[in-house]
């Protein structure tokens, strides 16, 4: 696993041993990121479910200005800080790691920001619950007219694993597109 593009491009990234995570496959994160376009040097991203930090590095080595991980698993959160030390990126003071469950984080972030990656586990069963959570989040906290919500999660519903709905609150599922096993929907304030 490597970084795709920007100023880490080709930079190894390491992944913990077993099945703690599932990083997202190269082509579709590659597709992701010309799916999102340039990434702005004020831009902020949120990474949920962070594993690897893949998403939220991906997203700096891109140009945006920091990113917050948000990791439980001890064992992804080891190969997280690594993966900022390697980059030199854990002293960056608009990069920051929350250390808990995003459904307790969720709640307790109040800035807006521009990109938030959901790659939830997919047989977790928690995708819908999260989704729903951030479209309930409080006015001018965590989405704004212009924030672009990313959710992965399996094409074809698997045993305690739904495909989302269209609608999360105040989140509308603007497209989808699907690579393989896997699918990409796109979520933005409802107008």
């Amino acid at each position: 696993m490597k970084v795709a593009s920007g100023i880490y491009k080709g930079h190894p990234l390491i992944a913990p041993s077993g099945l703690t995570t599932r990083p997202m496959a190269a082509k579709v994160k590659e597709a992701l990121f010309d799916i999102l376009g340039p990434f702005g040097s004020e831009q902020i991203v949120l990474d949920l479910f962070a594993g690897t930090g893949s998403l939220g590095i991906e997203a700096i080595s891109r140009g945006a200005k920091g990113a917050v991980f948000v990791e439980q698993n001890r064992a992804a959160l080891n190969v997280l800080y690594k993966n900022l030390y390697n980059l030199k990126l854990a002293d960056n003071k608009q990069i920051q790691v929350i250390e808990q469950s995003v459904q307790k984080t969720i709640p307790k972030l109040s800035m807006v920001f521009d990109v938030i990656f959901v790659d939830a586990p997919y047989y977790a069963g928690i995708l819908g619950d999260v989704l729903a959570q951030l479209g309930q989040a409080k006015q001018g906290c965590l989405i704004g007219p212009h924030t672009v919500v990313m959710a992965q999660h399996p094409h074809k519903s698997l045993p305690n694993a739904p495909i989302p709905v269209s609608d999360y609150g105040k989140l509308q599922r603007t497209s989808s597109r699907t690579y393989g096993q896997s699918t990409l929907s796109f979520y933005m304030l409802r107008e």
